[in-house]
């Protein structure tokens, strides 16, 4: 990840570690409110938030998110 957060950088991106806050439903986004008070100037916002998107969205989504979780397990054979 610190290569892409480098390359976008140089291309002029600001890389920045925050909380954003739940969203008012049927509004255009013109900025992504912050936890810390501010704001994001934004066109286009992707909320890549897995099981939490029911809780940024809950008048929306509200309970149709039902978040389960899943075992993985990986087998393999000894090497050589």
């Amino acid at each position: 990840m610190s290569a892409v957060v480098a390359r976008t950088q140089a291309a002029g991106a600001e890389y920045r570690i925050g909380a954003a806050r739940t969203l008012e439903p049927a509004r255009a986004i013109e900025a992504v409110p912050m936890a810390d008070g501010t704001s994001l100037p934004a066109d286009i916002a992707v909320y890549a938030c897995g099981p939490w998107l029911g809780h940024l969205l809950p008048d929306v989504i509200g309970a149709r998110v039902r978040p389960t979780r899943q075992e993985s397990f990986y087998f393999g054979s000894a090497a050589g």
